[in-house]
Order: C-alpha cells, then structure tokens, then sequence
C-alpha cells in the first residue's frame, strides 16, 4: 500500500492535470516520505492493531461480557508491554521500513530541532531519539490508555463482571452467589444489611 500511494504520487507529480494538483501531489509526497510521517504511520498501526480485536469484540450483540472486559484487561496489558519493553524493537522496525523505502533516516543521536530548526525556536535539549520516544511513542500509547482507563475503569470492570452472575443466558449458566452477594456488599450496602447478604448464600 505504501509503495503504491508513493507511485501514485508520483505520477500526479509528472503528469497532474495542472499545477495545483502537481504542487499538492508534491507536498503530500514530501511529508509520505519522511521519517517521522513513517515512524507515526507504524506507531499507530502497532497501537490500534492492538486494539482492535477489543473493537470488534464489542461490537458484537451476542458479545459476552466477561469475555470482554478480558480483552479489555488483555488489550492493556498489551499497550503497557509496548510502552515499557518494546520501544528498541519498535524503532528497529521504523528503520527496516525506510531502509526498504529509501527514506531518509535521521541521526538518533543527533539533537532535536524544532520548527524550522532556528537556534531561537529550541527549547529543550534533546536528542531525536529522546523526542521520537517520549514525545510521540510514550505520548501516543499513554493517550490510548488513558481513553480505555476513562471507559472501561477498574470499577467499571468489576460492576460488569459481577453483574454476569444475574445474566439469564444459558439458563443462567454464570449464576454466582459469591459474586451476586459481593455485588450487594459493595454497590448496595444500603438497600442490603449483613442479614440480608447471608440469606442470598442460603
């Protein structure tokens, strides 16, 4: 697919019907072969391929609700695995696609420039390294959790998971006392005294 969008914007380059089109087939053609529109496209490709099982999975109405927050439990593990132990082997794979494409690859080691790379426009000291990782590796990974943790918290989880035990499918195949009276215990302790939760376990 990369190769040939790179084609096709090449062809509107050379032989674009007039110059408005020649000029933003350049442009797109430009950024399409840069590194950091490279690292980003894989970055994101990484994270949302993660992801979208847990998409998916939720969009199905038959869908179990125990089976999905264990893919939600699964798809953070996964992002927090990449966060953490998997950023030498995500670059590497950056490097092998531009090394494939002829990009441009730059020097990690090198200090990162901002904007148009004037002396006055820098503010931090960092190498580009430094910037890939922590300013859109970590950033682009952290956003992805932070929107799952807001959706689908840890009390959210276990609301859910807990409420399977009142699910009436197959014959309420997930009936749970234990989860039926921790259900009652915690999220309606005032509707439930000690009495009443030890009558449901009888």
């Amino acid at each position: 697919m990369f190769g040939s969008t790179s084609t096709l914007l090449e062809n509107l380059i050379d032989k674009g019907l007039n110059s408005n089109i020649r000029g933003k087939a350049k442009g797109a053609y430009k950024d399409l072969r840069s590194f950091e529109f490279v690292f980003i496209l894989l970055l994101l490709h990484k994270v949302l391929g993660i992801s979208d099982m847990l998409c998916q999975a939720l969009q199905l109405k038959s869908q179990d609700i125990l089976n999905a927050m264990n893919l939600v439990s699964t798809t953070k593990m996964l992002l927090q695995k990449l966060r953490e132990n998997e950023w030498d082997t995500f670059l590497e794979s950056v490097v092998s696609f531009c090394e494939r494409y002829e990009i441009d690859i730059p020097n990690m080691n090198a200090c990162h420039m901002e904007g148009t790379k004037r002396s006055c426009q820098q503010k931090d000291n960092i190498t580009v390294e430094h910037y890939y990782h922590f300013s859109i590796f970590i950033v682009v990974i952290d956003y992805q959790l932070i929107e799952l943790n807001n959706i689908f918290s840890e009390q959210t989880i276990e609301l859910l998971t807990l409420s399977m035990a009142l699910s009436p499918i197959d014959v309420f195949k997930s009936f749970d006392v234990d989860d039926i009276c921790t259900l009652a215990n915690k999220l309606y302790s005032e509707d439930f005294s000690k009495n009443d939760i030890e009558d449901l376990r009888r």
